[in-house]
């Protein structure tokens, strides 16, 4: 009888050991793969494409970082986070889009106006407006003054998962991985860089 408890006992502790060995070796593994994704990232450019309507638009995955490591490796977006009265416990993701829009020519009509300042009578002025922009100057006889100028854009951004595989027994198999695609509505303006930032715990999502 004592025998028998005896070998219960080792077994239940073999698999106990054996269990505990599985978690780590697979906790190590997540974490592995979360530094080497992240690293990957630091690596490439961000993914650009061109969505169902042809408007230019980018792609990039994200990457996890706890918060330590956000801190250390992106403070300027984690002291913004912190300008904007979010609580270190709140962060989950972190989204930066940086843009730049260019116009390489516009022909602005130039009519005959008058407008009476206390020093200053302009008697020319050229404006466009159209949905994105509006500029109006004054033409002077050796300089142009800028009126008016306002610049308006729309960024989409959507998070979502995907898989890289395309061969749909490869994609069953596959992990999810978590990205964020992104367009500025503004046809004139291009995204120029954007980071895609998931706080997380040590070994991953």
């Amino acid at each position: 009888m004592k025998l028998n408890l005896i070998l219960i006992a080792i077994i239940i502790l073999l698999l106990s050991a054996g269990s505990v060995g599985w978690y780590l070796y697979n906790r190590q593994i997540k974490i592995s793969n979360r530094h080497e994704q992240n690293y990957l990232n630091t690596q490439g450019e961000i993914s650009r494409f061109k969505d169902v309507t042809g408007q230019q638009a980018v792609k990039l995955q994200e990457t996890q970082l706890t918060l330590s490591e956000l801190r250390k490796q992106n403070g300027a977006l984690y002291n913004e986070a912190l300008n904007l009265k979010v609580k270190k416990r709140q962060l989950e993701q972190l989204l930066s889009v940086k843009t730049e829009t260019r116009i390489d020519s516009v022909l602005i009509p130039i009519h005959d106006t008058t407008i009476i300042r206390a020093n200053d009578t302009i008697t020319r002025i050229a404006s466009v407006k159209t949905k994105w922009l509006d500029v109006s100057l004054s033409v002077k006889p050796n300089e142009i003054e800028v009126l008016e100028y306002v610049s308006r854009d729309e960024v989409i951004v959507i998070v979502h998962w995907f898989k890289n595989s395309e061969f749909f027994l490869w994609r069953w198999f596959e992990k999810k991985k978590w990205g964020a695609s992104i367009k500025s509505m503004n046809p004139n303006s291009i995204i120029t860089q954007a980071e895609n930032i998931k706080v997380t715990k040590k070994i991953g999502r």
